[in-house]
């Protein structure tokens, strides 16, 4: 569903990525809290707060890297390429660097 907003026109691009994220985001508490819930008394706030981090550096990245390409290129297979391309790039190495960071800093808690 991620790629089909590199596709769209505004303002039906923000509607999809704000719906992906948001099903996302149930998907990552849901596994976080099914991670937790027999190792910890507050697995819901675990994993919420992985949830949270989770959308402010993946959601959050995705949003930012959409929003500047979406800038000053159209919507299409170009802007697919272009913008899927840097994300990936991105989400592939500083955000995972930081997720591993952000992860046990919370794990440790």
């Amino acid at each position: 569903m991620m790629d089909a907003v590199w596709e769209l026109e505004s303002p039906w691009s923000w509607i999809l990525l704000v719906t992906c994220l948001v099903i996302l985001a149930g998907v990552v508490f849901w596994i976080q809290w099914s991670f937790w819930w027999r190792k910890s008394g507050r697995a819901p706030q675990i994993a919420a707060a992985k949830t949270l981090a989770w959308l402010v550096l993946y959601g959050g990245s995705f949003a930012l890297t959409f929003w500047i390409v979406s800038s000053f290129m159209k919507a299409g297979t170009a802007r697919y390429l272009v913008g899927g391309g840097v994300w990936w790039l991105l989400s592939q190495t500083v955000l995972a660097l930081a997720w591993t960071g952000v992860s046990r800093i919370l794990d440790n808690r």
